[in-house]
């Protein structure tokens, strides 16, 4: 049934698919006839517009003959008078004989010369004469007669033949009579505004005939070319509707053979949901035991740097302390009893006593957990740091820079913020001292903002290469050796700062290395 419901489903597309192109294609065929129709129209209102022109200009030079009277030329040949006007000679006092030249005899005269010259033919004509040359035929006589009855219709034209046979535009143009008509025309009945005739143009065809054919086999092949392509769209559409109702068809088939396997892992999953529990459990505690295992590892790296840098704070007591302890023996021996100078070298000896004592009580605190938050400036946990590191900084010939402007304090378990800048200054040491540079430098930077305090910490090492920017948070990576570097200071770093202080820590380079920012929220007031 489902199979039946389907391939009718497709016969109802393909069948709309295939309404759809003829529609389109009925729709373009009828506007490509339509455009052709209106080129047709177009080419016609060409010929008529330059019929019209040449109507025109006959008139404008009739106008001015009628305007004077009618013109004298000279006799000559090739020139006669017109028969039917009287007064049509004049002898001059010279004996010249001159011509009388009016609008009609010109219009003929210009038409006779113009048809020997060209493919264009003109005539002035009438239905009523004078001259019987200008007698109307069946043409003239059809337009002639539409304007007896349509005065206000100033042209009347048709598409006819030469006699050669070919086509031809015939055109005529009214003649309305005029009170310089009168002079000639007065004894016919005539009275201004009443039809005299026309003057007919005929214009050759041949060029528009060879448009209209362009035309002709341009709309034919665009026909062809559209009608192909609905084609080949509606077989491509067909084509592409069955191969999709395959594809259902496919997919049919394997989804009843995937819900069989989901059904399957169904029973799998619910006996697995009853152990998952634990498996959980067992999993958080793995993960708790890793971090574990990793920032232990951390500390004890980090507290091996410590002990390496302390060992530098603790050689010049201990050799003061020794220094002292040899000179008062060498006095005992000498039997010297100077009260003073043994005074002195014991007051020394307890002051460098009490400076290791306060270094041993430093370095005990410096990794040991805290359980409460407390408020303390972040200055003054970089300067701690800073004084674990001074003779080791001092011995690079290190400069530190440091610009303080942070007036608020943080409420944060400060222990964990030590070891974070205690690391990252490390680290800025450690890579001046490696890559050597000339006047190695480290800029300490603590801003306030609205809501949070900023520590930039920036050296002038050359920073970090782009392919390392965002990987060197990441646990195990380093730059260093496997002997030199864990891989696990920053990314303890990055631990302590973001789940632990609830903040946040970013890296760029700068103009001249490596910045490290530090982002930690004010406490509420």
């Amino acid at each position: 049934m489902r199979s039946k419901n389907k391939m009718l489903s497709l016969a109802v597309k393909i069948v709309l698919v295939w309404s759809v192109v003829i529609g389109m294609s009925v729709s373009l065929y009828f506007q490509l006839e339509k455009n052709r129709d209106d080129y047709r129209e177009l080419l016609r209102q060409d010929i008529l517009h330059e019929a019209v022109a040449h109507f025109d200009n006959m008139v404008v030079a009739r106008s001015w003959n009628a305007s004077h009277g009618g013109v004298y030329v000279k006799a000559h040949d090739g020139i006669s008078p017109n028969p039917y006007l009287r007064d049509n000679v004049l002898k001059t006092e010279k004996d010249e004989t001159l011509i009388k030249i009016n609008p009609a005899w010109m219009t003929r005269q210009i038409s006779e010369l113009s048809n020997k010259r060209a493919d264009y033919y003109y005539k002035i004509t009438s239905l009523d004469p004078i001259n019987p040359q200008n007698s109307a035929d069946t043409f003239e006589t059809e337009a002639l007669g539409y304007f007896e009855g349509h005065k206000e219709q100033p042209y009347y034209w048709r598409m006819g033949k030469k006699g050669d046979g070919s086509d031809s535009f015939d055109f005529m143009g009214s003649l309305i009579v005029t009170k310089n008509c009168l002079a000639c025309h007065a004894e016919q009945g005539y009275v201004v505004g009443d039809v005299r005739g026309g003057i007919r143009v005929s214009i050759p065809l041949d060029e528009y005939k060879k448009s209209m054919v362009f035309m002709d086999v341009k709309n034919g092949r665009n026909k062809a070319v559209f009608m192909g392509l609905s084609l080949l769209f509606g077989l491509f559409i067909t084509f592409y509707l069955w191969r999709i109702e395959r594809y259902h068809k496919e997919i049919g088939r394997l989804t009843e053979g995937l819900e069989r396997k989901v059904d399957e892992r169904t029973r799998e999953l619910d006996e697995m949901n009853k152990t998952l529990e634990r498996r959980v459990g067992d999993g958080v505690k793995l993960n708790r035991q890793k971090d574990e295992a990793m920032l232990t590892q951390s500390r004890y790296a980090a507290m091996g740097e410590m002990i390496g840098m302390l060992a530098h704070q603790w050689r010049q007591p201990i050799a003061v302390i020794e220094m002292g302890a040899t000179n008062m023996l060498v006095d005992l021996e000498l039997e010297l009893d100077d009260k003073e100078e043994m005074t002195r070298q014991l007051e020394v000896i307890t002051d460098e006593t009490q400076a290791l004592s306060k270094i041993i009580t430093d370095f005990s605190s410096m990794f040991k957990e805290e359980s409460a938050k407390s408020h303390v400036r972040p200055e003054e946990l970089v300067d701690e740091a800073l004084s674990i590191m001074q003779s080791s900084l001092e011995q690079h010939n290190i400069t530190i820079v440091k610009q303080y402007s942070a007036e608020n304090e943080l409420l944060l378990l400060s222990r964990e913020l030590f070891q974070v800048y205690l690391n990252l200054l490390n680290n800025a040491k450690e890579i001046l001292i490696e890559r050597e540079i000339v006047e190695p430098k480290i800029v300490i930077l603590i801003e306030e903002q609205d809501k949070e305090i900023l520590t930039h910490i920036c050296d002038n090492a050359g920073g970090i290469e782009e392919a390392y920017l965002n990987k060197v948070f990441e646990p195990y990576f380093s730059t260093k050796g496997e002997k030199e570097g864990s891989g696990l200071g920053l990314f303890i770093s990055k631990s302590i700062v973001e789940k632990k202080l609830d903040g946040l820590i970013t890296v760029e380079n700068g103009e001249s290395g490596a910045c490290f920012s530090i982002h930690l929220s004010k406490e509420e007031q």
